[in-house]
Parts: C-alpha cells; structure tokens; sequence
C-alpha cells in the first residue's frame, strides 16, 4: 500500500484490495486512497515509527495534502500509539466509512493519555489540519474518539459512531474533543460508553476552550445520540451554550 502510495502522482486515485498490511501510511500529497471496505482492507502495522513531532499513527496527512481516505479498518493494538489517522501541517482529510479499532496501546486498556481513532491539528506539538470526518466506526479507543485540537484546525464531524469501553476506573475517555482553539460542527453522531469510575469525568462530546469566532458558529453541537456517558455534553466555554442542540 505504501509503495504505491509513493509511487502515485499528486491528485490520483489509489485503491487497495481485500487484505490485511502491516503497514504504516505518510500521505503529504493530494490523493485519494480508497479500500475494498471496511469489512475487508485492514491496515494494522505491528510497531510505529515516530513523525518529526514525535507523533506515532497510523495514517500521517500532512504536507498541506488534500486527501480522501475510505474503505479501510485501521486497527491496533500497536505499542506507543498516538492516533489512528493524524491530519497535520495544513492538511484537508476527507476520512469516511472507515472502522477504528482498537486504537490503544495493548490488548488490556492502559491509562496513558494517547490512542485517539481519529486527531485533527494537535495544539502540543504547534500542527494543524481540517477534515470532514463522516460515517466512521470508532471502537475500542484508549483515550479518545474524535480530537479536533488547536489554533487554526477545524472539522466537521457527522453520522460517526464513537463507542467508548463502559464503565472503567483505567482511564477518562472523551469520544469526540474540540479543544484549545478549535473550530468544529458535529452532528448526527452516535457517542457512548464514556464512563470513567475515578475521580476525573468522561464526556461523551467535549468543548475545551475553543476558537475565539463564535459568531461565525466556529463551534456547532447538533442533535447527536449521546447516551451511557458519564457527561453526555459538556463545555467550559459558556459563549459555546448558544450553539449547543440539546434536542
């Protein structure tokens, strides 16, 4: 998959059979890169490498690429992982009808605060990407769904299905995050089993701190199906209430 990723000039299309590749993907050029299906191309590496941020993923979208990814699983569990699919550096991903499993760090679920299914710009490492992210499984995650993080990222999420493990005292999982300056629409989403037994909360969706133009509706919470979290929604923002649905 790799090779003919590589191999692929800017702006054409690459699609991948039925078949299981211990592979893991850079993408920094407009493509798009279709599976067989989710029940069918799986894409899960045994070890990771490290980007120049020290990110480890799966999927790499960077290099201000516009890129279309669909039709794949992408599983773990891989050691040290970071995310599922990463969109960096300016990045558009168009990621659809993919499945998300298992994006952790060993078979039992570890406390480390990483292994997110799907991460969009991340505010620590100064990266930022955009996405349309629709009509994903995400399962079996460490940390987190969906994350949609730092100044100049933004994202639509909708029609995703984000399962958290039920109650556990391991780790306080968020199925999907818009946070530290973040800008997101996120509607149609099935988000449960966020639940965490220990001191700290678990939110089904979660509002950190977002971008400053809320006028613009830079944050949007539609009707979603948000059930059997410990916090179904939740905003430290109050400016964000405005453009919460609760319905």
């Amino acid at each position: 998959t790799m090779t003919a990723v590589n191999q692929a000039s800017p702006g054409a299309s690459v699609t991948v059979g039925a078949g299981t590749f211990a592979e893991q993907l850079t993408i920094n050029k407009d493509l798009t890169l279709t599976g067989a299906g989710s029940a069918s191309t799986f894409v899960q590496p045994t070890t990771l490498t490290a980007d120049a941020s020290g990110m480890r993923s799966i999927v790499t979208i960077g290099g201000g690429a516009d890129v279309e990814v669909s039709g794949f699983t992408f599983r773990g569990p891989v050691p040290e992982i970071n995310a599922g699919i990463f969109v960096r550096d300016g990045a558009f991903a168009h990621i659809h009808h993919n499945a998300l499993v298992d994006i952790r760090e060993s078979v039992a679920l570890s406390g480390v605060q990483r292994g997110v299914g799907i991460f969009v710009g991340r505010a620590s490492v100064v990266t930022s990407g955009s996405a349309l992210v629709e009509n994903n499984t995400i399962t079996g995650y460490q940390k987190g769904g969906i994350v949609v993080d730092g100044p100049g990222s933004s994202a639509t999420v909708q029609n995703n299905t984000v399962t958290g493990e039920g109650p556990t005292g391991v780790i306080a999982q968020n199925g999907i995050q818009v946070s530290r300056g973040a800008s997101a629409t996120i509607t149609g989403n099935t988000v449960s089993g966020n639940n965490y037994t220990g001191p700290d909360d678990a939110m089904g969706i979660l509002i950190f701190t977002p971008g400053a133009n809320l006028g613009q509706g830079s944050i949007a919470v539609g009707p979603n199906n948000v059930s059997g979290n410990e916090v179904g929604v939740w905003t430290n923002d109050p400016a964000t209430l405005t453009n919460i649905s609760l319905s």
